[in-house]
């Protein structure tokens, strides 16, 4: 019920809390958890999947040919992009050296294919969910349209 739900705070959007003229951070919080069940948005400007996720990035020839968004429990081919680097407010690893981050930051952008580096229309490489991953939601939107269905 509405009224029972677990919310103790109200926060406004970037435009109305930040001067126009003063950067301001393009980035949300988007909650794909709660209690250890997935949680997901369904309207279509700011659809989510549900659940932690790792990313695997796939590249032949020194080039990036795909990024795969996965549940945090499958597996695939290519490289897991995310690691945890925080926990309960710590760190769980020391920080890599800045000459580390850098030569990594080169690497990557090497691997970009030239329609993702042109200035340009450049073509971003987007994330391809799995089909697991997609079943996931599904259900999750039928079980959230079946309890909607019943108030």
């Amino acid at each position: 019920m509405a009224a029972h739900a677990p919310i103790n705070a109200y926060a406004v959007g970037t435009q109305v809390g930040t001067s126009a003229d003063a950067p301001a951070l393009d980035s949300a919080y988007k909650l794909v958890e709660y209690a250890g069940t997935g949680r997901a948005k369904f309207s279509s400007a700011k659809a989510t999947f549900p659940g932690r996720k790792q990313v695997y990035r796939r590249s032949e020839h020194g080039e990036i040919v795909r990024d795969l968004l996965v549940g945090r429990h499958e597996q695939t081919a290519g490289t897991p992009l995310l690691v945890e680097v925080m926990r309960g407010g710590r760190r769980v690893q020391p920080a890599e050296p800045l000459r580390q981050l850098q030569a990594r930051a080169r690497d990557q952008l090497k691997m970009l294919p030239m329609s993702a580096r042109r200035i340009r229309e450049p073509v971003a490489i987007e994330p391809t969910p799995t089909d697991a991953l997609r079943r996931l939601r599904d259900s999750l939107r039928r079980s959230n349209e079946a309890v909607e269905a019943h108030r």
